[in-house]
């Protein structure tokens, strides 16, 4: 999916091949959902549009200005090492705005509203945290974005605050296996296996008690966003 080559700011893309790529012998699933049913009481659930789809969650429907943020909060993850497994859709028709899969110290931040314009979906419900993300951005906003193309990033805080990025979109109305791994402060990112992020970023801890979660958003350009088949992993 994407070659040697194609990333920016200290990222270092590549091929690790094959179906189990971003996998090591771990421990299982700390926590798994294939969302047969929607578990409510293990989730923080903050939406405009987003519901159980009956065997995956629709994150937002094909509505414009819809939002949502989902965090597991059986438990926090004060590990060195482990990773969010999950497939994520982005299907069509018109293209915005994302998911990111987020390290947060709380689920329940206050939702900023001064990053872009009232009917713009780039906040993707996850500027107002405080922690890091996997931005998979499908939807660019020159006009108050610094990376004016579709992306799979490492941010912090802001949507604005790109630490690493690789230029790269799933929003093809197919299903995408994304795993982002936490190792002592170190971001590693596969998409359908192949590494398009790898970053140690100075302002990273080496393990904190993280809440970890999903959200998305839409704005004036639309998506459908799911995700299915979700697995937190400790790592040896």
């Amino acid at each position: 999916m994407v070659e040697d080559g194609g990333v920016d700011a200290g990222t270092d893309a590549g091929v690790d091949g094959g179906a189990d790529a971003g996998r090591d012998a771990g421990t299982g699933c700390l926590w798994e959902d294939r969302f047969d049913v929607f578990r409510s009481s293990e989730y923080h659930l903050d939406t405009s549009c987003g519901q159980w789809g009956a065997g995956d969650f629709v994150l937002t429907s094909r509505s414009p200005q819809c939002r949502t943020r989902l965090y597991y909060v059986g438990r926090t993850f004060d590990l060195e090492r482990f990773q969010v497994e999950l497939e994520a859709y982005a299907g069509m028709p018109s293209g915005g705005d994302g998911i990111t899969i987020a390290f947060v110290q709380t689920p329940t931040y206050p939702r900023l509203g001064t990053i872009c314009p009232s009917n713009c979906g780039g906040h993707l419900d996850f500027d107002g945290a405080t922690g890091f993300a996997v931005e998979l951005d499908t939807w660019p906003n020159p006009e108050w974005d610094p990376l004016a193309t579709s992306h799979v990033a490492l941010i912090q805080d802001t949507t604005t605050r790109h630490l690493a990025y690789t230029p790269l979109t799933i929003a093809d109305g197919a299903w995408h296996r994304v795993v982002a791994r936490f190792d002592r402060g170190r971001f590693t990112v596969w998409v359908d296996g192949y590494r398009v992020l790898d970053t140690h970023p100075a302002t990273a801890p080496a393990r904190h008690p993280w809440y970890v979660g999903v959200t998305a958003a839409t704005g004036s350009a639309v998506n459908e966003h799911r995700i299915d088949n979700l697995c937190i992993r400790a790592l040896p």
